[in-house]
């Protein structure tokens, strides 16, 4: 009850912006629904983390959409962030189930690895493509950014381009290639990842 009243008496601080990490812990399940009305409803900018869906159940399911951003970790330990509904495979739940089951019925590191998967193909697509004799492997430059595919998905991205196009890329060291859409073949491979 304490962990509550603190909450709520953070509404009255002077502060804009109020963190609240797990929120759920310590709180009654039978008074949540208010705590989230009233949090929704506060003036200030308010940011909780939870692991309990039951909170988005609690929420119009708009303000779920807009308000849930999945933090994931990759492989080489960068830390993401993404609105967790625009991911096609929630988006794709959220046809037939409410946010918080949605939630629910998702692995999240499967989530993350799709999204991860939708940004490395976003990457590839319309950048500039460097192929790197020495070591096999292709780098996508686009807008300041850098993906990198080492061999052996630089071998069997090569393999995917035109004949002459990768004539191109081999007889010189470091060639850029303009690649505007990416065929079918491509795509397996940057989506087997």
């Amino acid at each position: 009850m304490l962990r509550l009243i603190a909450i709520l008496a953070q509404q009255f601080s002077s502060l804009e912006i109020l963190l609240f990490d797990e929120i759920e812990n310590g709180i009654n399940a039978e008074i949540t629904e208010s705590l989230v009305s009233a949090l929704v409803t506060s003036p200030k900018q308010i940011i909780v983390t939870t692991h309990s869906p039951m909170f988005l159940n609690y929420m119009d399911d708009e303000v779920a959409k807009s308000a849930v951003v999945l933090l994931y970790k990759t492989e080489n330990g960068v830390t993401h962030a993404t609105r967790f509904f625009d991911v096609p495979s929630v988006a794709k739940k959220l046809e037939t189930l409410p946010p918080g089951a949605a939630m629910l019925d998702l692995y999240l590191q499967d989530v993350a690895t799709e999204v991860e998967k939708l940004q490395n193909r976003e990457m590839w697509q319309g950048a500039s493509i460097k192929f790197n004799q020495a070591n096999g492997s292709l780098s996508a430059e686009k807008s300041g950014k850098t993906a990198i595919a080492l061999k052996p998905k630089g071998e069997e991205l090569l393999s995917t381009l035109s004949p002459a196009l990768k004539q191109k890329v081999l007889t010189n060291q470091f060639v850029k290639v303009n690649v505007q859409v990416l065929n079918k073949e491509l795509l397996k491979i940057l989506d087997s990842e």
